[in-house]
């Protein structure tokens, strides 16, 4: 899928600032990340989706995407809010923040909830042991309460996952058992989101190299 600039992004009052010299530069990179993620997927092996067929299997599909959905919630959407009550920020800032807390959370819902429809009786908004246990809760990834801590902090925490795993990352691509619908969705929805993230965090980091130049 290419990532594209929906101009009604601009309407936001996050981008109310953007310049024109911004704008070309945020195609741009927004191309020069198309053209990286093209030369990826045509590098992976091509696998052809088939539901789960087996309860180990579907155990397995489903506890990974609750996994997931539950981390965005303690780990994007936490950074986010120790963002927004500790940081100073302009009101435009604070309007993104809490539309990015939103939208991971919404995300993070629609993974979590498929995942219980295919697999009932699983609770899947509790930490699991097979998969919390194993690879780390959420929390663990999520920016550090630390005094002193500022915005740079905050965008340093966030640019490895927003501008990497946003639009870079579909697990769904290397799994040949998949949730058809989850992987739909998230094509369709969680990409276009987080363009908007990547677009955001990308220009504020530039900003702020800036200043300090």
């Amino acid at each position: 899928m290419e990532t594209k600039i929906d101009e009604r992004v601009f309407s936001k009052p996050w981008f109310h600032s953007v310049n024109e010299e911004e704008r070309r530069w945020l195609r741009q990179l927004l191309e020069a990340d198309a053209k990286d993620r093209r030369n990826y997927f045509d590098a992976m092996p091509k696998v052809d989706f088939r539901p789960p067929a087996t309860q180990e299997e579907r155990n397995l599909v489903c506890g990974a995407w609750a996994y997931r959905g539950r981390g965005e919630l303690t780990g994007i959407c936490g950074a986010s809010a120790y963002a927004i009550a500790h940081f100073p920020l302009e009101l435009p800032i604070l309007t993104f923040l809490y539309d990015h807390m939103t939208d991971e959370s919404h995300h993070a819902v629609e993974m979590i909830e498929w995942a219980s429809r295919y697999n009932p009786g699983k609770e899947y908004w509790r930490a699991d042991l097979d998969w919390e246990g194993r690879w780390g809760n959420g929390q663990l990834r999520s920016l550090p309460l630390k005094e002193g801590q500022n915005w740079m902090d905050y965008l340093l925490f966030i640019l490895p996952i927003e501008t990497g795993a946003g639009l870079g990352i579909r697990p769904y691509d290397l799994l040949k058992i998949q949730l058809r619908e989850l992987a739909q969705f998230t094509e369709a929805r969680v990409h276009s989101d987080e363009a908007k993230h990547f677009m955001f965090f990308m220009l504020s980091a530039r900003r702020l190299l800036q200043q300090g130049a």
